[in-house]
């Protein structure tokens, strides 16, 4: 079973790498493909039968998208029907009308199907068409399911009845011709059966494979197979159409395979290995069933690496800062690789030789790699020491700015204190002037000698409240 994952892989992996060469042939293709098998099943325009010409339109198709290229086929089937009969091309230009308008309608995005549809009809792979809609595309993949088995239908009604149509010369014939499509295209049951088929396979495909079980895509696939073969047995008791599931149930059995093909390269996982995840935002609750996809391993590589100058390099990324010189003398053992692919077994020395290096490589990666890992440890103990020092520096020069921010406002306090004591002093000085002044103003005594004497007991009491004012002045300071 690895062997097919790896197989597959690879495929997945060239077809990543080589997108851009691979889509345009891959369209180129089957352009080419349904342009041949419309030339050759109709035919009735002998110039567009040219090889050269369909390969120039094929690769005109490669450029356009997918829709533009079922409009360049039904205009090439048009013009077949027209060479054959008028009528012909009028009622097949009306179903193509018709289809077209539906189709881009509901499904303007999955054109491959409605391309695939009649070239899988005329391989008797239309069981699979179904299957690999509803796996890989919408709900909506059952219109173009439906529209090509009526394209398909109508085409062979046309190759079935071309010598009825051919050559109508009178307008009463051309009539006649344009009912007779109508009517073998309405009351064709088998028809209808069969797109009604195919149409609720792609549902039920759809829905099953979306469903949040275990095997979803296998199990759909095998639901839409007996869904077919149900709907067959029924419309062929009661709709009297002919199931013919004898013949059919091979083709039906090869679909089968295909749709586990296509799960296999699309959707192969693990159920084995699922996971329920679950957490939440501020508005909603996730529960999530994670399925890992199922991918080979890598191959074991039988060879042994050693130390070099990359190495060294690699050892500085994680930070360790040397090497020893003992490692570096133990690293310089020669590299030894063993190709397993190689034809014959080596000589008994060379082996001996090999066995010997084998051992000396081991002993040399056990003992380096346990010498690594200690000095990744001690540089991350290091580092967690560095970051808890950083933040006891910062938290120390948090502290400090906040007792300076708190001595500040404590000095803010004492320069207003200051401030109002000063004013206070200033209005005491002022108003001991004004009373020196109106002292001064008073007429003086003069004694027995001539002199001029001043009031002693008023000088004494200014002098005294003079000091007592500024002792107090001087407290409050």
């Amino acid at each position: 079973m690895t062997t097919l994952y790896e197989i597959r892989d690879r495929i997945v992996d060239l077809y990543r790498r080589f997108d851009y060469i691979l889509r345009p042939l891959a369209k180129f293709a089957m352009a080419f493909v349904l342009l041949r098998e419309i030339n050759v099943s109709l035919g009735w325009m002998e110039r567009l039968n040219n090889t050269l010409l369909t390969v120039i339109i094929a690769l005109v198709c490669t450029l356009m998208p997918m829709s533009m290229v079922a409009a360049v086929l039904a205009l090439v089937i048009l013009l077949h029907l027209y060479a054959l009969s008028m009528e012909a091309a009028a009622v097949g230009a009306a179903i193509f009308l018709i289809v077209f308008l539906v189709f881009f309608r509901f499904a303007p995005h999955n054109a491959v199907i409605l391309l695939l549809m009649p070239l899988a009809c005329k391989m008797d792979l239309h069981y699979a068409i179904p299957l690999a809609a509803g796996l890989l595309f919408n709900v909506g993949a059952a219109v173009p399911v439906a529209l090509g088995v009526v394209i398909k239908e109508y085409l062979q009604v046309v190759a079935d009845n071309s010598a009825r149509l051919r050559g109508s010369e009178s307008v009463e014939q051309l009539l006649k011709n344009i009912r007779f499509l109508c009517d073998k295209m309405v009351h064709n049951r088998a028809m209808w059966v069969v797109a009604g088929t195919m149409a609720a396979t792609v549902v039920v495909v759809y829905f099953i494979r979306k469903l949040a079980v275990a095997h979803a895509w296998t199990i759909a696939s095998a639901a839409g197979i007996l869904t077919e073969i149900l709907i067959f047995i029924y419309a062929e008791k009661h709709f009297d159409v002919p199931a013919a599931l004898g013949d059919h149930l091979v083709w039906m059995l090869v679909s089968l395979l295909i749709a586990l093909i296509i799960t296999f390269f699309v959707f192969n996982v693990d159920f084995a290995r699922i996971e329920n995840i679950q957490f939440a935002d501020d508005d909603y609750y996730y529960y999530v069933k994670a399925v890992p996809r199922v991918s080979a391993s890598a191959p074991d590589r039988n060879a042994t690496d050693f130390y070099s100058e990359a190495a060294e390099r690699d050892l500085f990324d994680y930070g360790i800062d040397e090497v020893t010189e003992e490692e570096k003398e133990l690293a310089g053992t020669p590299t030894v690789f063993r190709d397993s692919s190689a034809e014959g077994q080596p000589a008994p020395e060379a082996a001996a030789g090999e066995d010997a290096a084998e051992e000396d490589a081991a002993s040399f990666g056990a003992a380096a790699g346990a010498g690594i890992f200690d000095r990744i440890g001690n540089r991350f103990r290091a580092m967690m020491d560095a970051y808890k020092q950083k933040g006891a520096e910062k938290a120390a020069e948090a502290e400090a700015s906040a007792e300076e921010a708190a001595e500040t406002a404590g000095e803010t306090v004492t320069a207003e204190e200051t401030i109002t004591a000063e004013a206070d002093i200033e209005d005491a000085s002022e108003e001991a002037a004004e009373e020196t002044v109106a002292a001064d103003a008073e007429p003086a005594a003069e004694d027995d000698t001539g002199f001029v004497v001043e009031d002693a007991e008023e000088t004494a009491q200014a002098i005294e409240a003079e000091e007592s004012l500024g002792k107090k002045t001087g407290d409050e300071v």
